[in-house]
């Protein structure tokens, strides 16, 4: 092979390398009424669900809104997330 060829394939094998590599995030918004989905808060952006998950719980949990309230986790999600306009990949409680 030439060395022309070498610097290709090298290029091209860490291209493929960071492509794997990328990190879904996670961002939170909680409700504080289930009843009333116009209210919303935004919690902050995770690095996983699990860890998204938490974050709901735990606003909820300080609002004492546990038993009320109802939150969303969108993954790789794009958009202004604290006006509520997010476009995400999927969403998950």
């Amino acid at each position: 092979m030439t060395k022309l060829n070498w610097r290709f394939l090298a290029v091209l094998s860490s291209a493929l390398t960071l492509i794997g590599c990328t990190k879904d995030t996670w961002d939170c918004h909680i409700y504080p009424d289930r009843n009333d989905l116009r209210k919303f808060r935004y919690v902050g952006r995770f690095d996983s669900l699990q860890a998204c998950r938490a974050g709901a719980l735990s606003e909820l949990e300080r609002l004492h809104r546990l038993d009320a309230g109802d939150y969303e986790c969108g993954k790789n999600c794009k958009g202004d997330p604290l006006a509520g306009d997010l476009v995400c990949e999927e969403t998950m409680k």
